[in-house]
């Protein structure tokens, strides 16, 4: 039954669900013995192990059955619910797997080969697109090149071509090529490497430039041409996990390179080596678009031009296949057609129908009627190279697909060096290609504003400077050059976080309410400026779980110290929120900074080995003040009984301190001529501070 025939009602359409959801074997229904035997009698099958309470297994639940739908007819599906007691995962599945027993919810698990003996684990994401793209993989892990062009396609839709040469495919070498392509799936199950083959008696066809011709061997091809082998020599035996190994080698070293794995892992890795151009794909029009851009490039358009140049005017000469298709929308057995987009799937699918039609009646016309004149064009060899690309396009979907995002990717690092090289710039740039619904979260943590209407969020990001650069015109692809030329001549002035500050100024509060001050980048450098008060600051993260205890004693003091503005002040600032220059970047958050007055330059941060409590901040703070600033804090705070102490305790202390300090300044006068008048200043003002000292004295 046609999921697509659109001229069933809703009824039909339920009960074709509801038949189609017995077509997967579920445990709970099944007993898990029954559907492990089931596994011996396919070719391919696939066990999903799933929680019923975990969300993202419900989730992952429903995009396999949707799989499920499609691919049907080539693969066994089954489903095991472990969380239910007649379904214990421990028992369903043996610990020999080759990727283990299922200890994370969802798991797949794909089984092969004879009895279904080996196993494969899907370790993608959990998205239609993706699983829809492994399953054809597993489907057709081996793909075989004929010809120069054939093999420069599939290069070019993929980071790493594996190429392996054999003179027959029933030898054993072949065999363990396939099984190695099959298990690579759980390191890479989009197929970012491609895995293909060349048959036959001269195994090393011409257009192989290759002096060793030795057969049978693997060669690991990537765009920049460096061709590395697997021969079987030496260590390494023609088996699976010999081949696997080889390739984990390196796969390893090149894993920071590969387009088809781009993710802000791989940026942060490419980071360390040179500047970045990151594109975040905002939707399927930016696919659109830089398709079209590879179609008009004469080097990078045949994988994704075959569909846009294909002739078949002989066709139209004698059939109208638009008339045809008009014709047929007019017949139809709907009763309610008002969906928005019923028109359009209509027409796409009756479109896709009618032509392979039309196809395969024309080409195979001769072979239903013998004793029918065929003219020689059906016969001729353009016409049936024309129909197998039709056909091949017909199967594949481009838009949107790893080959395309691996091939667009190429095509623009290739556009970074030509411009590099025709104006003689001395950088390099990498380029990583990511699909923006997934990352935007990182964006949004970067500070970089995304527009739903561009096709693409673009930045440059500089390890050296320590800067990012966005792209603020409309993306296309003249835009980018020009933005990457400005950057390679450093006209682009680099993004600043800068958190927005609420204003309170006409909001009424209480006598007694107090507010911390809570600064942005711009308003914290600003006060640097000013230094003639002592700046306290705390440094803390929205995100740091670390941050509360010493927040809650910073505006403890702050709260107490608000009436003596003159003397210190207390500001916050938010790092995740406000790019600081990097000598305010601090590795452990919170970090409290004091800045003295008078001496910025003298600015100290409470360690970190000191408990955050009340009187280890508050001594810190006093210790960094100056010795007059010191005093009349302490003064102050014994004036408003603040400390759990009696006033007698509070008092003597700050008599013994100021002693101190008096003692200090003799000391000065007799060594420091020059400086005798700011000496003689801080002495009046400790005399003051005595008088009232000795007046609180005499009232306790």
């Amino acid at each position: 039954m046609n999921r697509y025939d659109l001229t069933k009602g809703d009824s039909e359409a339920n009960m074709e669900r509801k038949t189609f959801a017995a077509a997967i074997e579920h445990c709970p229904g099944s007993n898990v013995p029954a559907i492990r035997a089931q596994t011996q009698y396919h070719e391919i099958s696939g066990i999903f192990y799933y929680t019923s309470w975990n969300e993202e297994s419900v989730k992952s639940l429903k995009v396999y059955d949707d799989v499920a739908y499609y691919y049907s007819s080539y693969v066994y599906f089954a489903a095991v619910n472990c969380w239910h007691l007649a379904c214990n995962c421990t028992h369903a599945h043996m610990t020999t797997v080759g990727s283990g027993s299922p200890n994370k919810w969802p798991t797949l698990i794909i089984h092969y080969g004879t009895n279904g003996k080996k196993q494969l684990q899907y370790n993608g994401d959990w998205n239609f697109s993706a699983l829809c793209q492994f399953l054809n993989n597993v489907l057709k892990p081996l793909e075989r090149v004929h010809s120069a062009d054939e093999l420069q396609d599939v290069k070019l839709q993929a980071d790493v071509l594996i190429l392996g040469l054999f003179k027959e495919a029933f030898c054993d070498e072949y065999k363990q090529y396939s099984a190695a392509a099959l298990k690579w799936l759980e390191t890479d199950p989009l197929r970012s490497y491609r895995f293909a083959v060349i048959l036959g008696n001269n195994t090393f066809p011409d257009f192989f430039n290759v002096e060793d011709k030795k057969v049978p061997r693997l060669d690991y091809l990537t765009m920049t041409k460096s061709v590395k082998s697997f021969s079987g020599v030496g260590d390494l035996t023609w088996n699976v996990s010999s081949i696997i190994s080889w390739l984990h080698d390196e796969f390893n070293g090149a894993y920071s390179t590969l387009h088809g794995h781009s993710t802000p892992i791989n940026l942060a890795i490419k980071l360390k080596q040179g500047p970045v151009v990151a594109l975040f794909a905002t939707n399927l029009h930016f696919y659109k678009y830089m398709e079209q851009i590879l179609h008009e490039s004469k080097v990078w358009s045949r994988p994704f031009n075959a569909c846009n140049i294909l002739s078949i005017q002989d066709l139209q000469v004698s059939i109208n296949i638009a008339t045809i298709i008009k014709e047929i929308r007019n017949i139809t057995n709907v009763k309610e057609a008002s969906t928005c987009c019923y028109g359009r799937i209509k027409s796409v699918h009756l479109k896709d129908y009618y032509k392979t039609n039309i196809l395969l009646t024309r080409l195979f016309q001769h072979v239903a009627n013998p004793l029918m004149e065929v003219s020689n064009d059906f016969k001729s060899v353009p016409y049936l190279k024309n129909f197998y690309h039709e056909i091949k396009c017909l199967k594949t979907k481009i838009h949107h697909s790893i080959s395309l995002r691996i091939a667009l990717a190429q095509y623009l690092e290739g556009s970074i060096k030509d411009l590099q090289r025709n104006n003689k710039y001395n950088r390099t740039v990498s380029v990583v290609l990511i699909d923006n619904g997934e990352y935007t979260d990182y964006l949004n943590f970067l500070g970089i504003p995304i527009s739903n209407h561009n096709l693409a969020t673009t930045f440059i990001a500089d390890n050296e400077k320590e800067s990012i650069y966005v792209m603020t015109e409309t993306f296309d692809i003249r835009n980018l050059m020009k933005f990457l030329q400005n950057f390679f001549e450093n006209n682009l002035p680099s993004l600043q976080r800068i958190s927005g500050v609420s204003s309170m100024e006409n909001v009424a509060f209480k006598p007694d309410f107090f507010q911390l001050k809570q600064v942005n980048r711009i308003l914290f450098l600003n006060q640097l400026h000013f230094h003639n008060i002592t700046t306290v600051v705390l440094i803390h993260s929205q995100s740091c779980p670390l941050c509360a205890n010493l927040q809650n004693t910073f505006l403890q003091l702050a709260g107490i110290f608000r009436h003596q503005s003159n003397t210190i002040r207390f500001l916050r600032l938010d790092s995740q929120t406000n790019d600081l220059p990097w000598q305010f970047v601090m590795n452990t958050l919170p970090t409290l900074l004091v800045f003295p007055r008078e001496q910025y330059a003298n600015s100290r941060f409470f360690p970190s080995f000191l408990k955050a409590d009340f009187r280890n901040v508050l001594s810190f703070i006093l210790a960094q003040l100056p010795a007059v600033d010191q005093v009349k804090l302490v003064l102050y705070i014994c004036e408003g009984n603040i400390l759990p102490l009696s006033k007698g305790s509070c008092w003597r202390f700050v008599r013994k301190l100021i002693t101190q300090h008096i003692a200090q300044h003799l000391r000065y006068w007799q060594l420091f001529e020059s400086e005798r008048s700011l000496i003689f200043k801080r002495l009046s003002a400790f005399k003051d501070m005595s008088l009232d000292i000795q007046r609180n004295s005499r009232l306790l």
